[in-house]
């Protein structure tokens, strides 16, 4: 195995963009979703081990600037592949999220993205979150709106906040690259933040949105994101 490849592997899913960023994006969410630093339980039970891996290795492979995954294998890098993502995120979110509303958004945010990657011809999620047309544009957005509002339904435990800030991240990912084209990697990491943070000020707001609203909302947009997606025309 070449030394560089292992190297940057274990960058990316312990530091950036994996379990030590995923880690201050989750207390960040908790924190501003009014929860607290840490529950009151003193440790992680072994049930909330496995979400929590899932979402610490499907956003070590989010195409966020900076990230080493980017560069596996090096030189050139191969970027992480959509559909192992959304199963990674479909495992965190029904085992850690401990909300059926969450769960349900998630799975309206992949229809969208499978969208995108059928658009494009590709299941590089690089390609997918870099793709120019205006209904790729609007299809990320959408995508990135459902996915926000998924992270702010889910359940109060550590494990439920680590997959509430991979959802946000998840989000964020498909758009804010995008949409700060050239800046460096610090300002689109501290940016992925700022969502984790409207996901936790918006999470104190999650009782007054009932299942039919979030239903009809979840639909509509996954319904929207994927006409946008396989409607956009390429060069």
């Amino acid at each position: 195995m070449d030394p560089t490849g292992l190297l940057d592997a274990v960058l990316a899913v312990a530091a950036y963009p994996g379990a030590a960023f995923l880690a201050l994006a989750a207390v960040a969410h908790r924190w501003l979703g009014g929860q607290g630093l840490a529950p009151r339980s003193g440790r992680i039970p072994a049930a909330g081990l496995v979400p929590a891996l899932s979402a610490v290795v499907a956003t070590a492979m989010l195409p966020l600037p900076g990230s080493p995954a980017l560069r596996l294998p090096p030189p050139n890098g191969a970027a992480g592949n959509a559909v192992a993502i959304i199963v990674l995120l479909a495992v965190a979110v029904d085992l850690g999220a401990g909300s059926r509303r969450a769960a349900m958004l998630t799975g309206a945010a992949a229809v969208p993205v499978l969208g995108l990657a059928a658009s494009v011809e590709t299941l590089s999620v690089l390609s997918i979150s870099a793709a120019g047309a205006p209904g790729d544009l609007g299809a990320r957005c959408l995508v990135a709106a459902i996915l926000l509002l998924a992270s702010t339904l889910t359940a109060g435990g550590r494990a439920a906040s680590v997959v509430a800030a991979s959802l946000a991240l998840a989000g964020a990912s498909l758009v804010i690259p995008a949409a700060l084209p050239g800046a460096p990697a610090a300002a689109s990491a501290a940016a992925c933040l700022g969502a984790v943070a409207l996901s936790g000020v918006l999470a104190r707001l999650r009782d007054r949105w009932t299942v039919a609203a979030l239903t009809a909302a979840g639909g509509v947009a996954s319904l929207a994101g994927t006409a946008l997606a396989l409607l956009a025309t390429h060069p």
